[in-house]
Protein backbone atom coordinates (compact mmCIF):
# COMPACT_ATOMS: atom_id res chain seq x y z
CA UNK A 1 0.00 0.00 0.00
CA UNK A 2 1.51 3.44 -0.87
CA UNK A 3 1.93 6.37 1.49
CA UNK A 4 -0.48 8.38 -0.37
CA UNK A 5 -2.95 5.47 -0.39
CA UNK A 6 -2.03 4.85 3.47
CA UNK A 7 -3.06 8.56 4.44
CA UNK A 8 -6.16 8.59 2.01
CA UNK A 9 -7.51 5.77 4.20
CA UNK A 10 -6.59 7.31 7.42
CA UNK A 11 -7.95 10.47 6.89
CA UNK A 12 -11.20 9.14 5.70
CA UNK A 13 -11.85 7.19 8.55
CA UNK A 14 -10.62 10.62 10.75
CA UNK A 15 -13.07 12.27 8.62
CA UNK A 16 -15.61 9.55 9.25
CA UNK A 17 -15.30 9.64 13.08
CA UNK A 18 -15.33 13.48 12.35
CA UNK A 19 -18.79 13.55 10.55
CA UNK A 20 -19.92 10.56 13.71
CA UNK A 21 -19.41 13.31 16.12
CA UNK A 22 -20.62 16.54 14.11
CA UNK A 23 -24.45 14.63 12.78
CA UNK A 24 -24.29 13.13 16.16
CA UNK A 25 -24.92 16.51 17.56
CA UNK A 26 -26.97 17.16 14.84
CA UNK A 27 -28.95 14.54 15.18
CA UNK A 28 -29.66 15.29 19.00
CA UNK A 29 -29.90 18.93 17.93
CA UNK A 30 -32.78 17.82 15.08
CA UNK A 31 -34.27 16.00 17.43
CA UNK A 32 -34.60 18.05 20.64
CA UNK A 33 -35.62 20.88 17.90
CA UNK A 34 -38.77 18.60 16.48
CA UNK A 35 -40.05 18.91 19.79
CA UNK A 36 -39.55 22.31 20.66
CA UNK A 37 -40.36 23.75 17.22
CA UNK A 38 -43.57 22.78 15.09
CA UNK A 39 -43.16 21.04 11.33
CA UNK A 40 -44.23 24.36 10.06
CA UNK A 41 -41.07 26.36 11.05
CA UNK A 42 -38.67 23.47 9.64
CA UNK A 43 -40.49 23.94 6.53
CA UNK A 44 -40.31 27.83 6.40
CA UNK A 45 -36.67 27.72 6.88
CA UNK A 46 -36.03 24.71 4.38
CA UNK A 47 -38.32 26.88 2.48
CA UNK A 48 -35.81 30.22 2.60
CA UNK A 49 -32.85 28.07 2.44
CA UNK A 50 -33.40 26.52 -0.93
CA UNK A 51 -33.52 29.70 -2.49
CA UNK A 52 -30.54 30.63 -0.06
CA UNK A 53 -28.52 28.24 -1.94
CA UNK A 54 -30.36 28.99 -5.58
CA UNK A 55 -28.16 32.57 -5.40
CA UNK A 56 -25.28 30.58 -3.81
CA UNK A 57 -24.50 29.16 -6.92
CA UNK A 58 -23.07 32.47 -8.18
CA UNK A 59 -20.55 31.83 -6.11
CA UNK A 60 -20.35 28.30 -6.50
CA UNK A 61 -17.15 28.13 -9.14
CA UNK A 62 -15.68 25.33 -6.48
CA UNK A 63 -12.00 27.35 -5.66
CA UNK A 64 -11.73 24.72 -3.02
CA UNK A 65 -11.85 21.62 -5.72
CA UNK A 66 -9.34 23.40 -8.06
CA UNK A 67 -6.77 24.79 -5.36
CA UNK A 68 -7.05 20.69 -4.12
CA UNK A 69 -6.73 19.42 -7.70
CA UNK A 70 -3.57 22.03 -8.90
CA UNK A 71 -1.10 20.48 -7.22
CA UNK A 72 1.34 23.48 -8.32
CA UNK A 73 -0.88 26.17 -7.37
CA UNK A 74 0.42 29.65 -6.07
CA UNK A 75 -0.51 32.47 -3.28
CA UNK A 76 -1.63 34.15 -6.32
CA UNK A 77 -4.09 31.34 -6.77
CA UNK A 78 -5.75 31.26 -3.29
CA UNK A 79 -5.96 35.31 -3.17
CA UNK A 80 -7.60 35.60 -6.18
CA UNK A 81 -10.09 32.50 -4.71
CA UNK A 82 -10.54 34.53 -1.74
CA UNK A 83 -11.11 38.43 -3.66
CA UNK A 84 -13.39 36.36 -5.84
CA UNK A 85 -15.67 34.51 -3.00
CA UNK A 86 -16.29 38.33 -1.81
CA UNK A 87 -17.02 39.76 -4.72
CA UNK A 88 -19.22 37.33 -5.11
CA UNK A 89 -20.95 37.58 -1.59
CA UNK A 90 -21.97 40.55 -1.59
CA UNK A 91 -23.30 40.44 -4.60
CA UNK A 92 -24.92 37.17 -3.93
CA UNK A 93 -26.33 39.46 -0.69
CA UNK A 94 -28.12 42.47 -2.31
CA UNK A 95 -30.20 39.71 -4.83
CA UNK A 96 -31.08 37.90 -1.24
CA UNK A 97 -32.73 41.55 -0.27
CA UNK A 98 -34.16 42.76 -3.62
CA UNK A 99 -35.71 38.66 -4.13
CA UNK A 100 -37.45 39.03 -0.37
CA UNK A 101 -40.14 40.93 -1.03
CA UNK A 102 -41.20 39.35 -4.55
CA UNK A 103 -40.34 35.71 -2.18
CA UNK A 104 -43.04 36.70 0.19
CA UNK A 105 -45.85 37.62 -2.19
CA UNK A 106 -45.06 34.88 -4.43
CA UNK A 107 -45.62 32.24 -1.38
CA UNK A 108 -48.01 34.55 0.20
CA UNK A 109 -46.15 34.49 3.48
CA UNK A 110 -44.31 37.58 4.94
CA UNK A 111 -42.52 35.48 7.40
CA UNK A 112 -40.29 34.48 3.94
CA UNK A 113 -39.51 38.05 3.63
CA UNK A 114 -38.39 38.31 7.22
CA UNK A 115 -35.91 35.15 6.66
CA UNK A 116 -34.99 36.20 3.66
CA UNK A 117 -33.63 39.68 5.26
CA UNK A 118 -31.86 37.42 8.52
CA UNK A 119 -30.00 35.18 6.03
CA UNK A 120 -28.62 37.53 3.40
CA UNK A 121 -26.22 38.67 5.49
CA UNK A 122 -24.48 34.76 6.01
CA UNK A 123 -23.25 35.77 2.30
CA UNK A 124 -20.80 38.11 3.16
CA UNK A 125 -19.36 36.42 6.14
CA UNK A 126 -18.91 33.18 4.14
CA UNK A 127 -17.53 35.40 1.26
CA UNK A 128 -14.91 36.35 4.00
CA UNK A 129 -13.79 32.95 6.02
CA UNK A 130 -10.42 32.26 5.29
CA UNK A 131 -9.23 30.54 2.02
CA UNK A 132 -6.29 29.14 3.83
CA UNK A 133 -8.03 26.43 5.47
CA UNK A 134 -8.59 24.00 1.93
CA UNK A 135 -4.41 23.56 2.78
CA UNK A 136 -5.71 21.02 5.91
CA UNK A 137 -7.27 18.96 3.03
CA UNK A 138 -4.73 19.46 0.61
CA UNK A 139 -2.05 18.53 2.49
CA UNK A 140 -3.94 15.25 3.90
CA UNK A 141 -3.79 17.06 7.43
CA UNK A 142 -6.85 15.31 8.61
CA UNK A 143 -6.76 15.62 12.48
CA UNK A 144 -6.09 20.07 11.64
CA UNK A 145 -9.66 19.71 9.54
CA UNK A 146 -11.13 17.40 12.39
CA UNK A 147 -10.67 20.22 15.06
CA UNK A 148 -11.95 23.30 12.84
CA UNK A 149 -14.83 21.67 11.76
CA UNK A 150 -15.91 19.89 15.45
CA UNK A 151 -15.29 23.32 17.24
CA UNK A 152 -18.05 24.97 14.36
CA UNK A 153 -20.73 22.19 15.00
CA UNK A 154 -20.28 22.14 18.42
CA UNK A 155 -20.56 25.95 19.17
CA UNK A 156 -23.26 26.14 16.63
CA UNK A 157 -25.97 23.27 17.97
CA UNK A 158 -25.36 24.59 21.32
CA UNK A 159 -26.29 28.68 20.22
CA UNK A 160 -29.12 27.05 18.27
CA UNK A 161 -30.55 24.62 21.04
CA UNK A 162 -30.51 27.69 23.70
CA UNK A 163 -32.16 30.05 21.16
CA UNK A 164 -34.96 27.12 20.30
CA UNK A 165 -35.71 26.81 24.29
CA UNK A 166 -36.43 30.74 24.68
CA UNK A 167 -37.91 31.43 21.47
CA UNK A 168 -39.62 28.46 20.86
CA UNK A 169 -40.53 29.31 17.10
CA UNK A 170 -38.13 29.36 13.27
CA UNK A 171 -36.30 32.21 14.77
CA UNK A 172 -33.88 30.19 16.81
CA UNK A 173 -33.08 27.95 13.07
CA UNK A 174 -32.05 31.15 11.21
CA UNK A 175 -30.11 32.67 14.29
CA UNK A 176 -28.30 29.49 14.66
CA UNK A 177 -27.61 29.33 10.87
CA UNK A 178 -25.95 32.96 11.07
CA UNK A 179 -24.11 32.12 14.27
CA UNK A 180 -23.10 29.03 12.83
CA UNK A 181 -21.64 31.35 9.67
CA UNK A 182 -19.84 33.97 12.83
CA UNK A 183 -18.63 30.89 14.33
CA UNK A 184 -16.83 29.68 10.89
CA UNK A 185 -15.05 32.93 10.12
CA UNK A 186 -13.56 33.81 13.29
CA UNK A 187 -11.88 29.87 13.75
CA UNK A 188 -10.68 30.03 9.89
CA UNK A 189 -8.98 32.94 10.97
CA UNK A 190 -7.47 31.58 14.04
CA UNK A 191 -6.78 27.95 13.04
CA UNK A 192 -4.82 28.99 9.91
CA UNK A 193 -2.00 30.67 9.67
CA UNK A 194 -2.26 31.81 6.15
CA UNK A 195 -3.34 35.42 5.21
CA UNK A 196 -5.37 36.18 2.25
CA UNK A 197 -4.59 39.44 0.63
CA UNK A 198 -6.85 40.74 -2.69
CA UNK A 199 -5.83 39.57 -5.88
CA UNK A 200 -7.71 38.99 -9.43
CA UNK A 201 -4.21 37.91 -11.18
CA UNK A 202 -5.51 34.22 -12.09
CA UNK A 203 -8.91 34.89 -12.70
CA UNK A 204 -8.93 33.77 -16.05
CA UNK A 205 -6.87 30.19 -15.15
CA UNK A 206 -9.30 29.64 -12.14
CA UNK A 207 -12.19 29.67 -14.37
CA UNK A 208 -10.76 27.60 -17.38
CA UNK A 209 -11.35 24.85 -14.63
CA UNK A 210 -14.44 26.25 -12.37
CA UNK A 211 -16.81 26.68 -15.19
CA UNK A 212 -17.30 23.22 -15.19
CA UNK A 213 -17.58 23.09 -11.04
CA UNK A 214 -20.10 26.18 -11.61
CA UNK A 215 -22.34 24.05 -14.17
CA UNK A 216 -22.34 20.93 -11.81
CA UNK A 217 -23.17 23.00 -8.57
CA UNK A 218 -26.04 24.05 -10.59
CA UNK A 219 -27.19 20.59 -11.77
CA UNK A 220 -26.48 19.19 -8.20
CA UNK A 221 -28.60 22.35 -6.41
CA UNK A 222 -31.35 21.43 -9.22
CA UNK A 223 -30.65 17.65 -7.96
CA UNK A 224 -30.78 18.68 -4.08
CA UNK A 225 -32.80 22.08 -3.20
CA UNK A 226 -35.34 22.41 -6.08
CA UNK A 227 -37.78 20.03 -4.34
CA UNK A 228 -38.36 21.72 -1.92
CA UNK A 229 -39.12 24.67 -3.85
CA UNK A 230 -41.40 22.45 -5.58
CA UNK A 231 -42.90 20.87 -3.11
CA UNK A 232 -44.13 24.23 -1.57
CA UNK A 233 -45.90 25.80 -4.61
CA UNK A 234 -47.39 22.26 -5.77
CA UNK A 235 -48.55 20.42 -2.18
CA UNK A 236 -48.23 23.46 0.07
CA UNK A 237 -45.66 25.02 2.62
CA UNK A 238 -46.51 22.30 4.96
CA UNK A 239 -44.99 19.70 3.91
CA UNK A 240 -41.64 21.35 3.19
CA UNK A 241 -40.84 20.48 6.60
CA UNK A 242 -41.78 17.22 6.46
CA UNK A 243 -40.51 16.23 3.22
CA UNK A 244 -37.19 18.50 4.39
CA UNK A 245 -36.65 16.19 7.53
CA UNK A 246 -37.57 12.79 5.82
CA UNK A 247 -34.80 13.45 3.56
CA UNK A 248 -32.30 14.97 6.01
CA UNK A 249 -32.65 11.66 7.85
CA UNK A 250 -32.94 9.20 4.87
CA UNK A 251 -29.85 10.79 3.51
CA UNK A 252 -27.75 10.81 6.44
CA UNK A 253 -25.34 7.34 4.77
CA UNK A 254 -24.47 9.93 1.51
CA UNK A 255 -24.29 12.97 3.45
CA UNK A 256 -22.64 11.96 6.28
CA UNK A 257 -20.61 9.00 5.62
CA UNK A 258 -19.67 8.67 2.08
CA UNK A 259 -19.49 13.05 2.23
CA UNK A 260 -16.79 12.56 4.73
CA UNK A 261 -15.06 9.49 2.66
CA UNK A 262 -15.69 11.65 -0.23
CA UNK A 263 -13.98 14.98 1.63
CA UNK A 264 -10.92 12.88 2.21
CA UNK A 265 -9.86 10.33 -1.18
CA UNK A 266 -10.41 14.11 -3.50
CA UNK A 267 -6.85 15.03 -2.57
CA UNK A 268 -5.57 11.52 -3.04
CA UNK A 269 -7.59 11.01 -5.88
CA UNK A 270 -5.57 14.06 -6.93
CA UNK A 271 -2.63 12.96 -6.49
CA UNK A 272 -2.36 9.68 -7.90
CA UNK A 273 -4.51 11.39 -11.11
CA UNK A 274 -1.69 10.79 -12.99
CA UNK A 275 -1.30 6.70 -12.66
CA UNK A 276 -4.86 5.11 -13.72
CA UNK A 277 -3.62 1.55 -12.38
CA UNK A 278 -3.04 2.81 -9.18
CA UNK A 279 -6.33 5.15 -8.97
CA UNK A 280 -8.38 2.47 -9.89
CA UNK A 281 -7.13 0.51 -7.01
CA UNK A 282 -7.47 3.75 -4.62
CA UNK A 283 -11.30 3.85 -6.28
CA UNK A 284 -12.22 0.25 -5.57
CA UNK A 285 -11.16 0.19 -2.40
CA UNK A 286 -13.02 3.53 -1.00
CA UNK A 287 -16.38 1.92 -3.01
CA UNK A 288 -16.09 -1.46 -1.06
CA UNK A 289 -15.98 0.98 2.66
CA UNK A 290 -18.71 3.18 1.20
CA UNK A 291 -21.05 0.45 -0.07
CA UNK A 292 -20.15 -1.91 3.51
CA UNK A 293 -21.73 1.05 5.35
CA UNK A 294 -23.39 3.03 3.61
CA UNK A 295 -25.61 0.55 1.58
CA UNK A 296 -26.87 -1.38 5.05
CA UNK A 297 -27.44 1.98 6.55
CA UNK A 298 -29.63 3.42 4.16
CA UNK A 299 -31.70 0.02 4.13
CA UNK A 300 -31.80 0.20 7.97
CA UNK A 301 -33.48 3.63 8.08
CA UNK A 302 -36.31 2.48 5.74
CA UNK A 303 -36.56 -0.83 8.12
CA UNK A 304 -36.59 1.75 11.00
CA UNK A 305 -38.86 4.44 9.42
CA UNK A 306 -42.04 3.30 11.03
CA UNK A 307 -40.77 3.05 14.60
CA UNK A 308 -37.93 5.91 14.41
CA UNK A 309 -40.54 8.90 13.21
CA UNK A 310 -42.95 8.50 16.22
CA UNK A 311 -40.40 7.72 18.68
CA UNK A 312 -38.06 9.76 17.91
CA UNK A 313 -39.62 13.15 16.25
CA UNK A 314 -42.93 12.42 18.06
CA UNK A 315 -46.39 12.43 16.64
CA UNK A 316 -46.84 15.63 15.05
CA UNK A 317 -44.30 14.11 12.23
CA UNK A 318 -45.94 10.97 11.40
CA UNK A 319 -46.57 12.21 7.81
CA UNK A 320 -42.72 11.53 7.54
CA UNK A 321 -42.96 7.71 7.67
CA UNK A 322 -43.61 6.79 4.27
CA UNK A 323 -41.45 10.42 3.08
CA UNK A 324 -38.61 8.64 5.13
CA UNK A 325 -38.62 5.31 3.85
CA UNK A 326 -38.46 5.28 0.07
CA UNK A 327 -35.99 7.88 0.44
CA UNK A 328 -33.88 5.83 2.48
CA UNK A 329 -34.18 3.33 0.12
CA UNK A 330 -33.03 5.64 -2.93
CA UNK A 331 -30.07 6.95 -0.69
CA UNK A 332 -28.67 2.91 -1.24
CA UNK A 333 -27.93 3.73 -4.71
CA UNK A 334 -27.12 7.73 -4.31
CA UNK A 335 -24.27 7.01 -1.66
CA UNK A 336 -22.35 4.52 -4.19
CA UNK A 337 -22.90 6.68 -7.21
CA UNK A 338 -21.20 9.96 -5.21
CA UNK A 339 -17.71 8.93 -4.97
CA UNK A 340 -17.67 8.61 -9.22
CA UNK A 341 -17.84 12.46 -9.39
CA UNK A 342 -14.41 12.71 -7.18
CA UNK A 343 -12.45 10.83 -9.97
CA UNK A 344 -13.20 12.59 -13.04
CA UNK A 345 -12.56 15.98 -11.42
CA UNK A 346 -9.24 14.46 -10.02
CA UNK A 347 -8.66 13.36 -13.50
CA UNK A 348 -9.55 16.72 -15.07
CA UNK A 349 -13.03 15.75 -16.59
CA UNK A 350 -15.46 17.74 -14.52
CA UNK A 351 -17.56 17.41 -17.48
CA UNK A 352 -18.30 13.83 -17.09
CA UNK A 353 -20.07 14.30 -14.38
CA UNK A 354 -21.98 17.33 -15.85
CA UNK A 355 -23.58 15.20 -18.34
CA UNK A 356 -24.64 12.45 -15.71
CA UNK A 357 -26.16 15.25 -13.53
CA UNK A 358 -27.87 17.00 -16.33
CA UNK A 359 -29.26 13.91 -17.69
CA UNK A 360 -30.56 12.71 -13.30
CA UNK A 361 -32.09 16.13 -13.07
CA UNK A 362 -33.95 16.40 -16.00
CA UNK A 363 -35.40 12.83 -15.19
CA UNK A 364 -35.89 14.24 -11.87
CA UNK A 365 -37.61 17.13 -12.45
CA UNK A 366 -39.71 15.88 -15.17
CA UNK A 367 -40.88 12.82 -12.61
CA UNK A 368 -41.35 14.95 -9.77
CA UNK A 369 -44.01 17.67 -11.81
CA UNK A 370 -45.91 14.47 -12.52
CA UNK A 371 -45.93 12.60 -9.75
CA UNK A 372 -46.69 15.56 -7.35
CA UNK A 373 -49.27 16.49 -9.21
CA UNK A 374 -50.88 13.00 -9.03
CA UNK A 375 -49.77 11.87 -5.48
CA UNK A 376 -49.05 15.11 -4.21
CA UNK A 377 -45.95 15.54 -1.71
CA UNK A 378 -45.00 11.61 -1.40
CA UNK A 379 -45.08 12.30 -5.61
CA UNK A 380 -41.46 13.92 -4.37
CA UNK A 381 -40.11 10.47 -3.10
CA UNK A 382 -41.35 8.55 -5.73
CA UNK A 383 -39.59 10.74 -8.21
CA UNK A 384 -36.50 10.31 -6.17
CA UNK A 385 -36.66 6.55 -6.24
CA UNK A 386 -36.95 6.25 -9.29
CA UNK A 387 -34.26 8.53 -10.93
CA UNK A 388 -31.96 6.84 -8.35
CA UNK A 389 -33.01 3.07 -9.94
CA UNK A 390 -32.67 4.84 -13.78
CA UNK A 391 -29.40 6.47 -13.22
CA UNK A 392 -27.44 3.70 -11.24
CA UNK A 393 -26.33 1.76 -14.27
CA UNK A 394 -25.44 5.11 -16.03
CA UNK A 395 -23.29 5.84 -13.06
CA UNK A 396 -21.69 2.58 -13.16
CA UNK A 397 -20.48 2.39 -17.29
CA UNK A 398 -19.02 5.70 -16.73
CA UNK A 399 -16.85 5.00 -13.96
CA UNK A 400 -16.07 1.64 -15.29
CA UNK A 401 -15.45 3.08 -18.80
CA UNK A 402 -13.19 5.52 -17.19
CA UNK A 403 -10.95 3.25 -15.01
CA UNK A 404 -10.99 0.80 -17.68
CA UNK A 405 -12.68 -1.37 -14.56
CA UNK A 406 -14.63 -4.80 -15.63
CA UNK A 407 -17.87 -4.58 -14.50
CA UNK A 408 -17.62 -7.77 -12.51
CA UNK A 409 -14.82 -6.28 -10.52
CA UNK A 410 -16.92 -2.93 -9.94
CA UNK A 411 -20.19 -5.51 -8.99
CA UNK A 412 -18.66 -7.49 -6.96
CA UNK A 413 -17.83 -5.05 -4.48
CA UNK A 414 -21.44 -4.09 -3.72
CA UNK A 415 -22.19 -7.96 -4.13
CA UNK A 416 -22.10 -8.59 -0.11
CA UNK A 417 -23.19 -5.40 1.23
CA UNK A 418 -26.06 -5.35 -0.99
CA UNK A 419 -27.52 -9.06 -0.53
CA UNK A 420 -26.47 -8.65 3.18
CA UNK A 421 -28.42 -5.34 3.25
CA UNK A 422 -31.53 -7.29 1.94
CA UNK A 423 -31.45 -10.19 4.02
CA UNK A 424 -31.40 -7.95 6.71
CA UNK A 425 -34.57 -5.82 5.06
CA UNK A 426 -36.88 -8.81 4.58
CA UNK A 427 -35.86 -11.05 7.12
CA UNK A 428 -36.65 -8.04 10.34
CA UNK A 429 -39.74 -6.91 8.38
CA UNK A 430 -41.03 -10.23 8.81
CA UNK A 431 -40.28 -11.16 11.93
CA UNK A 432 -41.65 -7.36 13.26
CA UNK A 433 -44.52 -6.46 10.71
CA UNK A 434 -45.20 -9.76 9.20
CA UNK A 435 -45.40 -8.59 5.37
CA UNK A 436 -43.45 -6.13 3.09
CA UNK A 437 -45.01 -3.38 2.78
CA UNK A 438 -44.59 0.72 2.20
CA UNK A 439 -45.35 2.14 5.82
CA UNK A 440 -48.47 4.86 5.99
CA UNK A 441 -48.19 8.16 8.15
CA UNK A 442 -50.90 6.68 10.31
CA UNK A 443 -49.15 3.53 11.63
CA UNK A 444 -51.69 0.21 13.85
CA UNK A 445 -49.94 0.84 16.96
CA UNK A 446 -47.41 3.64 18.35
CA UNK A 447 -44.15 1.77 18.89
CA UNK A 448 -41.52 2.64 22.61
CA UNK A 449 -38.31 3.49 22.27
CA UNK A 450 -37.95 -0.37 23.20
CA UNK A 451 -39.45 -1.15 19.90
CA UNK A 452 -37.30 0.73 18.04
CA UNK A 453 -33.81 -0.68 19.69
CA UNK A 454 -35.01 -4.43 19.42
CA UNK A 455 -35.74 -3.45 15.64
CA UNK A 456 -32.52 -1.99 15.06
CA UNK A 457 -30.77 -4.84 16.71
CA UNK A 458 -32.50 -7.58 15.20
CA UNK A 459 -31.41 -5.63 11.83
CA UNK A 460 -27.71 -5.12 12.61
CA UNK A 461 -27.32 -8.63 13.96
CA UNK A 462 -28.52 -10.32 10.74
CA UNK A 463 -26.52 -8.07 8.51
CA UNK A 464 -23.43 -8.48 10.29
CA UNK A 465 -23.65 -12.54 10.30
CA UNK A 466 -24.67 -12.68 6.44
CA UNK A 467 -22.27 -9.98 5.20
CA UNK A 468 -19.17 -12.33 6.74
CA UNK A 469 -20.89 -15.67 6.15
CA UNK A 470 -20.84 -14.27 2.25
CA UNK A 471 -17.13 -13.02 2.57
CA UNK A 472 -15.94 -16.56 4.59
CA UNK A 473 -18.00 -18.37 1.47
CA UNK A 474 -15.95 -16.23 -0.91
CA UNK A 475 -12.66 -17.17 0.66
CA UNK A 476 -12.42 -14.10 2.67
CA UNK A 477 -10.48 -11.45 -0.16
CA UNK A 478 -8.94 -8.55 0.97
CA UNK A 479 -11.17 -5.39 1.58
CA UNK A 480 -12.67 -3.70 4.20
CA UNK A 481 -13.94 -6.98 6.40
CA UNK A 482 -10.07 -8.29 6.77
CA UNK A 483 -8.90 -4.91 7.85
CA UNK A 484 -11.42 -4.90 10.31
CA UNK A 485 -10.59 -8.23 11.21
CA UNK A 486 -7.40 -8.21 11.65
CA UNK A 487 -7.50 -5.26 13.84
CA UNK A 488 -9.82 -7.28 15.98
CA UNK A 489 -7.48 -9.80 16.27
CA UNK A 490 -4.22 -7.72 16.80
CA UNK A 491 -6.31 -5.91 19.49
CA UNK A 492 -7.32 -9.36 21.26
CA UNK A 493 -3.31 -10.46 20.92
CA UNK A 494 -2.49 -7.39 22.79
CA UNK A 495 -4.85 -7.35 25.64
CA UNK A 496 -4.10 -11.36 25.89
CA UNK A 497 -0.15 -10.68 26.00
CA UNK A 498 -0.64 -7.94 28.49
Amino acid sequence: MTTTHSKVLSGAMLMIALRLAVKSMGMVSTIILARLLLPEDFGLIALVMSVYALLELINAFGFDVVLIQNQQATEEHYNTSWTLKIIFGFLACLMMLFAASPLADFYQDVRVEHLAYCLSGMFVINGLCNIGTVNFRKELNFKREFHFEFLVKLLAVTFTLIAAYLLRNYWALALGMLFNTVIRLLLSYTMSTYRPTFCLSKCKELYSFSSWLLLNNVLTYLNMKSKDLIIGKMAGVQYVGHYSIGDEFANLPSTEFVASVNRATFPGYARVAHDRAELRALYLSVLSSIAMVGIPSSFGLALISPYFVPVILGENWLTTIPILHLLALASALICVNTNVGYVFMAIGKPKYTTGLLALRVTILLSLMVLFIGSSGYMGAAYAVLITSLLMFPLFTWAICRCLKLSLWDYLNVLLRPLVSAMVMYAGSSLIFFSSLIVPTETPSFLPTLWDLMQLTAAGLSIYIATHFLLWTIQGRPPGPEKYLVDKLSHSIRTRTAS
